[in-house]
């Protein structure tokens, strides 16, 4: 790495224990209550390229022992430079080698089956992808099973770091999830959600659903999912169930 791509690099956390913790407990927050929008607070400046709470979630979760696949977008930006310098981890070539992998809007993410699935003895072996996905709008929405519509509150699961200068605020409801009028939505249900979830399907492709039916089925291997917008995340833990509601049309984009 250059001295002049060092030079342009963006700062990570102000204080690196205490942002990692704080980003790290909103992460948990978001695969514990799988469908929920949970704001991402954090300092660093992150790359131009890529959602700004996705890589505030790498930069939390990654080392030197961690291997990344950045999807094309990310690979041809500073993204790979900025975690590589901050955290030690080493890029790969193929999204079967990594732990984690990074997924831009716009671009593919690659087959679920392709990236590390763990073993029945090691099931934590299996990657972690995250994908930038475009938030907007009112809270997700969980569905009792018993009673009526249920919103979470705009700033369950919110992760609080210490305000300084540069900090990602996130406003009250903004960034969390909402379905474009007269589009269709998924329900998910699984270990903490109350009932159901509604989650829209956020411009991933058609086929993703039954994807992540085959790799819910494979429990207790399969990878985990962090959809990121700018200053929120959704979790998608693989034991998390997904169905299409029945006005469910959308196509890639």
């Amino acid at each position: 790495m250059t001295a002049s791509i060092l030079s342009s690099l963006g700062a990570g956390f102000s204080n690196q224990a205490l942002g990692s913790q704080a980003v790290f407990r909103a992460v948990l927050q978001a695969l514990a209550h799988p469908g929920r929008s949970v704001a991402v607070l954090h300092d660093a400046q992150t790359p131009a390229v890529g959602q700004r709470a996705s890589a505030a979630v790498l930069l939390a979760l990654l080392d030197s022992d961690c291997r990344l696949w950045l999807s094309p977008r990310l690979a041809a930006s500073d993204a790979g430079p900025w975690l590589r310098f901050h955290t030690g981890c080493t890029l790969v070539s193929e999204p079967g080698l990594a732990g984690f992998a990074w997924v831009a809007q716009g671009d593919a993410l690659p087959a679920l089956r392709s990236l590390a699935q763990g073993s029945d003895s090691d099931p934590d072996r299996s990657a972690t992808c995250v994908v930038d996905v475009a938030l907007a709008g009112a809270g997700a929405v969980a569905v009792p099973a018993d009673a009526g519509t249920l919103t979470a509150p705009a700033d369950a699961g919110a992760s609080r770091v210490p305000v300084g200068a540069g900090a990602s605020r996130a406003p009250a409801g903004a960034g969390a999830l909402q379905a474009p009028a007269g589009a269709g939505a998924w329900l998910l249900t699984g270990p903490g959600i109350r009932g159901q979830a509604t989650l829209p399907p956020c411009g991933l492709a058609h086929d993703f659903v039954p994807q992540w039916q085959a790799n819910h089925a494979a429990f207790p291997c399969g990878v985990d999912l962090l959809l990121g917008g700018a200053a929120h995340i959704v979790g998608l833990p693989r034991t998390t169930r997904i169905v299409r509601t029945p006005h469910d049309t959308t196509e890639e984009i």
